[in-house]
């Protein structure tokens, strides 16, 4: 009887390690093969997710380029400025360069699209770029759905061009948590 239980436990996991590893496969493919999105048209708001400088740099990039007349910076340190975040881009901002808000309130994912809904809504906005890291986005994007299910966002994967290894280990960090929020959203 006890190893008929044993077995038991030990098929049941085994099916569900199983799971789990096609689950992780099947992620860090998607994840690393997202294409960046046609940005042909402009929107009211270019969002960025805090966590890294190529997201900001990215985000800065865009509204230089016109694609919307707002950036909101989600999840800032509060000691960090909006001086401190051009000092950081590659590129000489021009003299009129305006309209970079920094959102400190955040410190995760939910917070974030938390934030980023109170101030798309305390600004009467619609539509967003919404820019963050690849391995990212998957639950970002579960977040901000969460949080505005009618706004009208694009999604723009950003490469953090972090070495091999670590971006193995943040795809394996972000497959956990992004399953565990699909888990809380979807099923809890």
């Amino acid at each position: 009887m006890f190893f008929r239980i044993l077995k038991s436990i030990v098929f049941l996991t085994s099916i569900l390690l199983l799971c789990w590893l096609a689950g992780l496969i099947g992620f860090a493919l998607s994840v690393h093969n997202q294409a960046t999105p046609a940005m042909t048209s402009q929107k009211e708001a270019i969002i960025v997710l805090t966590g890294g400088p190529h997201r900001v740099n990215a985000g800065l990039d865009m509204l230089a380029d016109g694609k919307s007349g707002n950036l909101f910076i989600s999840g800032v340190n509060t000691q960090v400025s909006e001086r401190d975040l051009l000092a950081l881009w590659d590129k000489q901002p021009p003299p009129e360069f305006c309209c970079i808000i920094l959102g400190h309130a955040a410190r995760n994912t939910s917070e974030n699209a938390d934030e980023v809904k109170d101030w798309m809504r305390a600004n009467d906005l619609a539509s967003a770029y919404l820019l963050t890291a690849k391995t990212h986005m998957p639950r970002a994007k579960l977040e901000m759905q969460r949080s505005m299910p009618d706004a009208n966002i694009t999604y723009v994967p950003i490469d953090d061009n972090s070495p091999r290894l670590k971006t193995c280990l943040l795809t394996l960090n972000e497959y956990n948590k992004t399953l565990l929020t699909w888990i809380k959203l979807k099923v809890l």
